[in-house]
C-alpha cells in the first residue's frame, strides 16, 4: 500500500484505527504491533491541489518580448504584425498594437499561466514554489535539497518519493502529467497532449490535480 492509501485510512478511521489498518493490510508489517507506528517508516508529507491559473486578455495592448499564446483567431482579428504565426503555437510579441483586435479573440500570458497549489498538508518544512518554463513544462522549487545526486532521475536509496495524477479533469482528455527530478531542489511537471499536437490544449492542463511529495527518515 502506498503512503497515499495510508494518509487515506487515518483520515477517514482516525490515526491509531487507521495507521493499525494499514499495518494489518501491509504484508510487510506484524498484525500485532505493540506501536502501531512501529511498522511504517517516518516521514514528512507536502500534499496539494494543483490548478492551472490562467491569464488571458480580449483586448488591449501587448507587451514587446513577452510570450502569448492564441489557440482561435475570432472574426477579422489580426496579430501577425506582433509576432504571431500559427494558432497553439506560442509567440513572442514583437509589436505592442494588434492590427485588428476587435472580435474578442483570447491571447493567453503564457509565463503568467503558471501552477497554482493549494496546500493541503505540509509537514515537511520545506517550500515550494512554481514556475513556468514552455509550453506544458513548468517547474517546482523547493526551498531545500530532496533529490541528493539526482539528474534526469535518481539513483536507488533516495529517500524522496514523488506523485502525481490526473483523477479529477473535467476540462480535457487524452493527455498525460508526470513530474521528475532534473536537480537536488528542482522537479519538472510535464503535461502532454497526446491528441493532436503536443501544443494543443497546454493552458488548462491542470484541474485538480493532487501531487505528494513524500519524505522519508
Amino acid at each position: 500500500m502506498s503512503t497515499l492509501q495510508k494518509n487515506l485510512l487515518t483520515t477517514m478511521l482516525g490515526k491509531y484505527a487507521g495507521t493499525k489498518l494499514y499495518n494489518w493490510l501491509n504484508p510487510c508489517c506484524d498484525e500485532f504491533c505493540k506501536d502501531v507506528n512501529a511498522c511504517v517508516r517516518p516521514y514528512n508529507s507536502y500534499i496539494a491541489d494543483l490548478y492551472q491559473s490562467t491569464t488571458n486578455y480580449t483586448s488591449g495592448t501587448l507587451i514587446v518580448g513577452k510570450e502569448y499564446v492564441i489557440f482561435t483567431v475570432l472574426g477579422s482579428d489580426d496579430f501577425t504584425n506582433v509576432g504571431f504565426l500559427l494558432t497553439g503555437s506560442p509567440f513572442i510579441a514583437t509589436g505592442t498594437t494588434p492590427t485588428v483586435w476587435a472580435g474578442n479573440t483570447i491571447v493567453y500570458d503564457t509565463v503568467a499561466s503558471t501552477p497554482v497549489a493549494t496546500t493541503l498538508l505540509n509537514n515537511t518544512g520545506i517550500t515550494f514554489n512554481y514556475a513556468y518554463i514552455s509550453p506544458g513544462v513548468y517547474s517546482v522549487t523547493a526551498s531545500s535539497s530532496l533529490f541528493s545526486g539526482c539528474g534526469m532521475g535518481c539513483p536507488p536509496g533516495q529517500t524522496t518519493q514523488v506523485e502525481i495524477s490526473n483523477v479529477i479533469n473535467i476540462a480535457y482528455s487524452g493527455f498525460v502529467i508526470s513530474v521528475f527530478p532534473v536537480s537536488d531542489n528542482t522537479m519538472i511537471i510535464l503535461a502532454s497532449d497526446t491528441i493532436g499536437t503536443v501544443q494543443d490544449n497546454i493552458i488548462g492542463h491542470l484541474v485538480q490535480n493532487p501531487i505528494q511529495i513524500t519524505i522519508y527518515s
